[in-house]
């Protein structure tokens, strides 16, 4: 039997500021493109399918698009909620999206039955538990849970219980497992006291565990068969590792062979290292100029506008950092304030921390009008 795991699609996701729809459309493309070579028994999607708990119009849109390709191809679906999603909101239409073989589970202890095919072997079974929140799965199972591992307990108990013997188990699941690498920067912590793996072994039993939350395709705990596939695309300047899907081929016995399917997208997330007028004169040893950039100036004072003169050249800079200033750094500020000078800097670096995006070119030249205007004011002041 043969399926295609992925997970972490954060559709609807920004950077900086800037839409990433259009790259996930694309990465979608290609996964669907490897759907249909590899023609899987099923999709199994781990968690993490939008970036928020209520998804921009397009988003939705988008992940309607790729379930309708996928039935099209008859190929069922089996998607949990990860930590990002809304479960009440992603479970919404389970029972008719259940008819049209895209089988969801949102909530905790909700997926104890499991989806069963069949091929020349017999039976699989492929049992669901999405992100399970202590105070939620305490609420939901009506059980002593404190933890993550608790949770992940409670949730599988009737998991266990609704195993058949003798036939092949596959898990789906969206959890931290300890052992794991995680991506700084990545993915979003689970606990505020960083209590929040759960351990491998929880997951014994079971012939495949495909799993999501971090972002780096890996095994965990060197069980080839426990696996994170990675997220669609790169969703911080820290993901340094090829995107892509796995292709899981088991035999009769339960034993899997995963193949990479890479998703490689045109436009990169990546971080450039150079003086700022080497940027300007050479372009083309940085190419292609239109990826989404991280920049660090080698520059030892600051260069006044850099990221808008920068843009004229590379259109999507997203950040410009210094690799070391001359002049000390205040003391409270952050790696990233460092790089600040004018007040302007200052307000824009606030506005997108707050809004998400960058000021507009209008809201720029107001901005620079009133600053100009107090600043002058100030002055006579202490004439």
């Amino acid at each position: 039997m043969k399926f295609i795991h992925t997970a972490d699609w954060h559709l609807g996701r920004k950077l900086g500021g800037q839409s990433l729809l259009n790259e996930q459309r694309e990465a979608l493309n290609l996964l669907l493109a490897h759907v249909r070579e590899h023609r899987p028994d099923a999709l199994l999607l781990s968690g993490d399918v939008y970036d928020r708990a209520v998804p921009p119009p397009d988003a939705v849109a988008l992940l309607d698009d790729v379930l309708s390709d996928l039935h099209a191809q008859g190929v069922p679906v089996v998607m949990i909620a990860g930590n990002h999603d809304g479960a009440e909101r992603l479970s919404f239409l389970r029972g008719p999206l259940s008819r049209q073989q895209v089988h969801v589970t949102g909530w905790p202890g909700a997926g104890s039955e499991p989806v069963v095919l069949r091929d020349e072997h017999g039976d699989v079974q492929i049992h669901s538990v999405p992100f399970a929140d202590p105070v939620v799965t305490r609420w939901r199972l009506q059980q002593d849970v404190s933890t993550f591992e608790d949770a992940m307990e409670a949730c599988l108990g009737p998991v266990r219980a609704a195993r058949t013997p003798g036939v092949r188990q596959v898990l789906l699941a969206h959890a931290h497992v300890a052992g794991a690498n995680a991506t700084p920067g990545a993915e979003r912590r689970l606990s505020a006291s960083g209590n929040d793996t759960v351990n491998v072994s929880t997951f014994d039993g079971f012939d495949y565990v495909a799993l999501g939350h971090l972002h780096a395709p890996q095994d965990v705990g060197g069980l080839p068969h426990v696996r994170y596939s990675g997220s669609l695309y790169k969703y911080c300047f820290d993901e340094d590792h090829e995107k892509g899907a796995l292709l899981v081929e088991m035999d009769g016995a339960g034993a899997c062979t995963c193949t990479p399917l890479p998703l490689r997208v045109g436009r990169d997330v990546r971080r450039i290292e150079a003086e700022f007028q080497e940027l300007l004169d050479f372009p083309e040893e940085f190419a292609p100029a239109d990826d989404y950039l991280s920049v660090t100036l080698r520059d030892r004072t600051q260069v006044r506008d850099a990221i808008y003169r920068l843009r004229e050249k590379y259109p999507n800079v997203l950040e410009v950092q210094y690799l070391q200033l001359d002049a000390p750094r205040v003391s409270g500020t952050s790696t990233r304030d460092a790089r600040i000078h004018t007040p302007l800097e200052l307000f824009e670096s606030f506005y997108q921390d707050v809004h998400g995006q960058f000021l507009t070119f209008e809201d720029r030249v107001v901005l620079e009008g009133l600053i100009d205007r107090d600043t002058r004011q100030a002055q006579e002041v202490t004439l």
